[in-house]
């Protein structure tokens, strides 16, 4: 009795699963290619900048260092040298991806826009297509 309660619990949950709702009506703006595009690039300065750090630290402590009479070498400046230089390449995928988004996000588009007239002595709106075009500064 307990297995079939079980099963039917599971069965029960991993059906509500496939049942979520998730909005397929909306479409990725330029605003958010263009949020995309600070994030990633952010994302990469921050890689490139604690990269360096990483290098850079263990190199500083190496020269200033005079006491150089330790029989036992430390593998803590060595790996973390590599571990810097891992951060430092793969920030590069993270500048390219984020020239791509702003690329996206600056791009032309056609929106419909309210265009005001007047007729007979009462303004009046109505939608015309227009080419936008976004130029980040």
């Amino acid at each position: 009795m307990k297995i079939i309660l079980f099963f039917a619990v599971f069965l029960f949950m991993s059906t509500s699963l496939f049942c979520q709702y998730t909005k397929k009506d909306a479409l990725i703006t330029s605003d958010d290619y263009i949020k995309k595009s600070k994030q990633q690039e952010d994302t990469g300065y921050w890689l490139l900048g604690l990269g360096a750090a990483a290098i850079g630290i263990p190199l500083i402590i190496w020269a200033t260092d005079d006491t150089n009479e330790s029989d036992l070498e430390s593998l803590a400046g060595p790996i973390s040298m590599l571990v810097g230089a891992g951060m430092m390449i793969s920030s590069i995928p993270f500048f390219v991806a984020s020239e791509n988004n702003k690329i996206k996000g600056m791009s032309l588009s056609i929106k419909n826009e309210a265009a005001p007239y007047f007729r007979n002595g009462n303004q009046l709106t109505e939608s015309v297509p227009a080419l936008s075009l976004k130029v980040g500064l």
